[in-house]
């Protein structure tokens, strides 16, 4: 079973790396990486980009994943009951990244979903529409901090969503990888993965599963 799901896993990754290679994604570093040798013997390096945040060279709770691509700098960060890839704003000029208005491109809650049906496992299409619940309600918890209050039932069966990893294109698309869980709150199992696109405006463009 382990092995199993290493291969959905593989299987998942290696698409989104395939999609990246074939749409361009960013990378992670802000600029290659230089060295030039002066005149006086002494090797020089590129000078370095500052983050802003709040007024101080600092970066925010959770920053993790910079990815650079068309002139902005997206990470990924964990936000309260979820995660959010947001994107701040890129000034080469002045060599510093703003991100006091870091716009959230991409969000999702991490907190459980009633199941309507708990006497069978998802199908791909409810799943679908789960991932729709829970991007809505994560961006609501991004954009405005609003958590709602939630009440457990024990008894119930659930649908979770983790954000493992994504990319960046130039053309600010989005891409995915999600890990689906599902079962009593606390004791999910993992049901598979799923690999999408999210469009610059907030839009799916495509989005598989991988059982």
């Amino acid at each position: 079973m382990r092995r199993k799901r290493w291969r959905k896993m593989v299987l998942a990754v290696w698409l989104l790396a395939a999609v990246c290679a074939l749409w361009g994604c960013g990378g992670k570093d802000m600029e290659e990486t230089v060295t030039e040798l002066g005149v006086d013997g002494y090797v020089y390096l590129p000078e370095k980009i500052a983050t802003t945040y709040r007024g101080l060279y600092t970066l925010p709770n959770g920053f993790d994943r910079p990815i650079k691509a068309a002139g902005s700098l997206f990470f990924r960060e964990m936000v309260t009951g979820g995660y959010a890839v947001r994107k701040g704003t890129l000034n080469l000029e002045e060599k510093k990244v703003l991100l006091d208005g870091k716009e959230a491109v991409f969000a999702i809650s991490g907190d459980g979903i009633l199941l309507k049906d708990a006497a069978q496992t998802s199908g791909e299409e409810e799943i679908f529409s789960l991932l729709d619940d829970a991007v809505e309600t994560g961006m609501a918890i991004a954009e405005r901090g609003a958590v709602k209050s939630l009440t457990v039932d024990p008894e119930a069966c659930y649908g979770r969503f983790y954000l493992l990893d994504y990319a960046v294109d130039e053309e600010q698309n989005v891409y995915l990888i999600l890990q689906y869980n599902e079962g009593n709150y606390f004791t999910m199992d993992q049901r598979g993965y799923l690999v999408c696109k999210m469009s610059a405006a907030g839009e799916w463009g495509w989005r598989l599963f991988f059982s």
